[in-house]
């Protein structure tokens, strides 16, 4: 079941939704929108290994934001604490994202019962 904007706005009051920092400003008729949090990592090293930690670079996103380089793989985190023990959260990127040319966690858009916390976010421009 897909929530509502009612919906979420009353799950979040009742807490068996959790989104933190919550704004209303943010529910749309059958979703939320996170934020990009303040902070990107990009990977340094040639070959990217699962095996063991990969060695990456910290960008620190300002006031007047940070140009992504196509090419680049970015990972980056929800502003927004979000959760719940009731309901499995799904993580989409907007279309109006979209057509700038920015892929948004498109591996793994589904999350864990359970899990209250940010997301890691999986940034891929196509376009600086």
């Amino acid at each position: 079941m897909i929530l509502t904007g009612p919906e979420i706005i009353s799950a979040s009051k009742d807490g068996r939704l959790r989104i933190d920092p919550f704004s209303s400003s943010q529910v749309n008729p059958n979703s939320y929108n996170v934020r990009l949090g303040s902070t990107l990592l990009t990977y340094t090293g040639d070959v990217l290994d699962s095996h063991r930690p990969n060695p990456t670079h910290r960008i620190q996103v300002g006031e007047d934001g940070h140009t992504l380089q196509p090419g680049e793989l970015y990972l980056g985190h929800t502003m927004e604490e979000v959760g719940s023990d009731r309901f499995v959260p799904l993580l989409f990127g907007r279309s109006s994202v979209g057509r700038l040319g920015l892929f948004v966690e498109i591996t793994a858009p589904i999350g864990d019962i359970g899990f209250h916390g940010q997301w890691t976010l999986m940034l891929t421009p196509t376009r600086p």
